[in-house]
């Protein structure tokens, strides 16, 4: 384990040596794993060291971190002071066990999204001394970042806490997706109260049960409208939503088009 952290660490490190973009790595759950560099940017630094806007620093990071468990895909988006930063997730055996961030970059229109601050002129004197990075840059850094993700090293170091109940949670639903998924199911099978499921599921995926549920069969519905000649009907009830009708209305709904447009668009 520690020497896949120092190979880990070395990576990052080379990663910001070429992009000179902070780079994080978490758990499944939002632990910092293992970052570099050490220190913030001196503009970070003068927000991080009042407790208003560190705690909307951490706010803003686990955001982006609920938003990338959704979706387990890479994101790219402004931070609430105005930087730009990015997030991708790492999948061990297609399920989400971690994620691999950068941030705390100026683009050349980025300006200070922070209002009130006891200095405004030094944060503002702050964030104009940092470096400028053009959008194309940020956009090859992440394609780099989604390599990354899939390090074995990484992996490895990240495989630990895999057995987090968001990543459980998942596992559970994709395995089962045409079965009983009822919230008494999922009591039963995590030992949790409602009024504890609710809560969890909320605060790591910021949705309800029924939600995620449906999101994970919707995911999976498009999965093998990809790569299935499978009828549409058949997927809907492969994916556990066997009512046609209601099946193309929440995919039209998620999607943007009706699963035979989707289809034909990626085909």
């Amino acid at each position: 384990m520690d020497s896949d952290k120092a190979q880990l660490l070395k990576l990052i490190k080379d990663f910001y040596e070429i992009t000179r973009m902070k780079t994080l790595v978490y758990d499944a759950e939002g632990k910092e794993i293992c970052f570099y560099p050490a220190q913030f940017t001196p503009f970070c630094e003068y927000l991080r060291n009042h407790e208003g806007f560190d705690h909307a620093c951490h706010e803003c990071d686990m955001n982006a971190i609920s938003a990338c468990r959704r979706t387990q895909q890479p994101i790219i988006y402004t931070c609430h002071a105005g930087l730009t930063e990015g997030i991708a997730p790492i999948v061990i055996n297609n399920s989400l066990v971690g994620f691999i961030a950068l941030g705390q970059v100026r683009e050349n229109d980025s300006v200070v999204l922070i209002k009130s601050c006891q200095n405004p002129e030094e944060l503002n004197r702050r964030f104009q001394n940092l470096p400028i990075t053009q959008r194309k840059t940020i956009e090859s850094a992440m394609h780099v970042l989604e390599a990354c993700a899939t390090y074995d090293q990484l992996k490895s170091l990240v495989e630990e806490s895999s057995n987090t109940f968001s990543t459980r949670l998942l596992q559970f639903i994709d395995e089962n997706i045409t079965g009983d998924l009822s919230i008494d199911a999922l009591m039963r099978k995590f030992y949790m109260s409602r009024v504890e499921l609710y809560r969890n599921v909320n605060f790591s995926f910021k949705c309800t049960p029924a939600e995620l549920i449906k999101n994970r069969r919707l995911h999976h519905a498009a999965k093998l409208l990809r790569t299935t000649n499978m009828s549409v009907s058949r997927i809907a009830v492969k994916s556990g939503l066997p009512d046609y009708n209601y099946f193309s209305k929440i995919f039209k709904k998620k999607y943007g088009m009706s699963p035979s447009q989707y289809r034909s668009k990626i085909s």
